[in-house]
């Protein structure tokens, strides 16, 4: 080749040497936080009830729109100035974001109580209003947060964002084995916010300043007001699901469902990384298309390399994962787990085009791209939950995103002048090494069942099967992907390097 692939990322070795180690540093970080949280799920799963599940994540969904609102993209808005952000605007942005919280909390502690009488479910009022406390917490954390982004310097930020989760898992699992049910996660959760603000003030110790500005509160509330709608879709598109499964069929199902959601999102939570990273990276080279072109390409391989094997060994090793991590009680999150595992792979795509279209200056599209697959889940979701239950539900989250997934393609080609096919180039390899995998995996798990093991003998026969299908699985997806796709297999290699001490090959 004319030019290597460290040659064609994102131009100058200071940036893309901290892009790279801040996608891996975000990248382990975020398998840590999901061992803590899948711990604290098999746990909890143990101890507490479908319906405590259910009433928790309808408390969260309430808390949740709020929030979005409370952001107020603010802090896209910051991160996309970069270096050229003023300590002026960080003082606006923080009084703006305190004076909304303050707002929203207010309204939550109001609107408890009609959104408790519209599931039928009246311990969801007190629930939500005591959740709402996490609106006085947060905006503490959202100078240090940001300016630590800009800087591209996200170890800094590693100790905040695992103490959050160490809290929050040590926290809720004490709580539910002592008898407090759903309140566990509710408090669980606000005080793991408290632990994470003060970290992160450790972090990157500042001063609040308080300071109100039109001139400086018009540009960046114009910047981020896309992206507020965007995020606004974005939480309904995510929880629309739950609002309906909770409303037509009740917490206790919406329990069910709401495990295997999370589950699916161990995909996403690879490309989320990666996005993460590469926002503040792509801002700071915004001017140079050429460069971003290049970086956002090679980025786009390395993240479809991730996702893909996590989405078809969800699906393919689901039921084996319920049934040893969660126990028997959980396997109607089974099915729903299958269909969700590639609405997951779906969903990794389109979020990975976000920081392209916000660091671009083009925030209008992600508020476009979230509207489309919105409005085709709500149109699928009643008649399909009332036909197939949870199984439906997961049908009508998964179709709409999966075009959506065509229309994000279009539209990000056309901003880098790309074609969609230099997408598809490079998210073939991956796809079928991962599809590779998943056939043998399943290959392997079969031959075990007809052959050595006793399906009878529960737990033990399927925790067998599900070590050796994935530790097959994940053999021949290595093998397959350094054959299909020599560069990006190599890539990865030197990004993990960054972090772990693997060897050269």
């Amino acid at each position: 080749m004319a030019e290597s692939s460290e040659s064609r990322f994102l131009g100058p070795p200071s940036v893309r040497a901290r892009t790279a180690e801040n996608v891996a540093i975000l990248l382990v970080l975020q398998w840590i936080i999901r061992v803590f949280a899948v711990v604290t799920k098999i746990v909890l799963a143990r101890i507490l009830f479908p319906e405590d599940f259910g009433i928790f994540a309808l408390a969260a969904g309430l808390i949740g729109i709020t929030t979005v609102l409370g952001n107020f993209g603010l802090d896209y808005a910051l991160i996309q100035r970069s270096d050229a952000a003023r300590e002026e605007d960080y003082e606006v942005a923080m009084s703006l974001r305190v004076a909304l919280s303050v707002i929203l909390l207010a309204t939550t502690m109001v609107v408890a109580f009609p959104w408790a009488a519209l599931f039928g479910v009246p311990a969801l009022a007190r629930a939500s209003q005591v959740l709402a406390i996490v609106y006085l917490i947060t905006p503490w954390g959202f100078v240090p947060t940001v300016k630590l982004l800009v800087k591209l310097d996200y170890r800094r930020l590693i100790v905040p964002n695992v103490l959050l989760q160490v809290v929050n898992s040590g926290l809720s699992i004490g709580l539910a084995i002592l008898g407090f049910g759903f309140w566990s996660l509710i408090a669980a959760m606000v005080v793991s916010q408290i632990a994470w603000v003060v970290s992160v003030s450790f972090a990157h110790p500042w001063r609040p300043r308080f300071r109100f500005s039109r001139a400086v509160a018009k540009p960046l509330l114009s910047y981020s007001r896309h992206l507020l709608l965007a995020s606004l879709l974005t939480f309904l598109m995510t929880n629309v699901d739950n609002f309906t499964v909770g409303y037509l069929l009740g917490p206790a199902t919406l329990g069910y469902y709401a495990i295997a959601y999370s589950l699916c999102l161990f995909s996403s939570m690879v490309s989320g990384s990666a996005a993460s990273a590469l926002f503040p990276s792509l801002s700071k080279i915004q001017a140079d298309p050429e460069r971003v072109r290049r970086g956002y390409l090679e980025s786009f391989a390395y993240a479809s390399a991730t996702v893909a094997p996590i989405a078809i060994g969800l699906a393919v090793m689901a039921p084996e994962i319920v049934r040893v991590l969660l126990g028997a009680v959980w396997t109607p999150s089974i099915v729903p787990l299958v269909i969700l595992a590639f609405y997951g792979f779906a969903k990794a795509l389109v979020d990975f085009t976000a920081p392209l279209f916000a660091s671009m200056g083009q925030p209008k599209a992600l508020p476009r791209l979230n509207g489309l697959i919105l409005g085709g889940s709500v149109l699928l979701l009643f008649p399909l939950t009332l036909m197939f239950g949870i199984a439906g539900t997961a049908v009508a989250m998964l179709l709409p995103i999966s075009v959506a997934v065509v229309v994000a393609f279009h539209w990000a080609a056309g901003l880098l002048k790309a074609r969609i096919g230099d997408f598809v180039t490079r998210l073939a390899g991956p796809l079928l090494a991962a599809e590779t995998a998943g056939i043998t995996a399943g290959l392997t798990k079969w031959i075990l069942y007809a052959l050595v093991l006793n399906p009878q003998s529960g737990l033990v026969a399927d925790l067998v099967a599900l070590v050796a299908a994935l530790a097959v699985g994940g053999l021949v997806y290595v093998f397959s992907l350094r054959v299909v796709d020599r560069e990006v297999y190599l890539g990865l290699g030197r990004h993990l390097r960054l972090v772990l001490p693997l060897p050269r090959p």
